[in-house]
């Protein structure tokens, strides 16, 4: 290598203090300060391919339990404010059909407020901390909430049943998690709510088609 060459690279990877002092570096050092970084690198690797059989239990349990969860408090969240927006359309319904509309929401949420408790109580027993405050099932619903103003009940049916819909999904999606990491106590719960959202679903649906 040039001393022209040595010099250049030198300068391009020195500090200023180090250029003060110094004005080249030789080769042969930052080879051999690479290969003694590669040498631990494969070390390293060697070690955690001897403990890897060992981490990767522990590790993938950690990773599923934190991933269910998130999961779990999400439809908390999604069913606290689903909750709260059948309320809000059993108080402000209106129209020709309120008397036997008004029961069904109230039907419905009941069950809602149901199932807000078991999966509250399974995430407790399961050693998850479920979230309690308005502040934080708003900041992770995805469910949008009613609009505190005076509802028909095709307007309250649709927006239900867009609801329930998404709710559907959304339990068989966290079933087909709990089935993966074996947490059949979540699974069989929801089990029950796929039944209960497809039956609504179906209901729903005879009375906005």
């Amino acid at each position: 290598m040039s001393d022209h060459f040595r010099g250049s690279f030198s300068l391009a990877n020195k500090t200023p203090h180090a250029l003060s002092s110094s004005k080249s570096i030789n080769i042969d050092t930052i080879v051999t300060i690479l290969e003694t970084i590669l040498l631990f690198e494969n070390l390293l690797f060697l070690y955690t391919e001897n403990i890897k059989f060992e981490l990767t239990p522990w590790v993938l349990s950690y990773i599923g339990g934190r991933n269910m969860e998130k999961k779990l408090n999400h439809l908390l969240a999604d069913l606290v404010v689903e909750y709260h927006k059948l309320q809000s359309f059993y108080w402000y319904l209106k129209g020709y059909h309120f008397f036997d509309d008004h029961a069904k929401l109230e039907e419905y949420y009941d069950a809602i407020a149901e199932a807000v408790d078991t999966v509250a109580e399974d995430m407790l027993m399961l050693g998850f901390k479920p979230e309690s405050t308005m502040k934080g099932f708003l900041s992770i619903s995805s469910i949008e909430e009613a609009k505190n103003q005076e509802v028909t009940s095709v307007e309250a049916y649709e927006a239900v049943l867009a609801d329930f819909k998404y709710l559907l999904d959304e339990v068989k999606g966290v079933k087909a998690a709990a089935d993966e990491s074996g947490d059949y106590l979540t699974s069989t719960k929801m089990d029950d709510y796929i039944e209960f959202f497809s039956k609504a679903i179906w209901m729903v649906g005879q009375e906005v088609r």
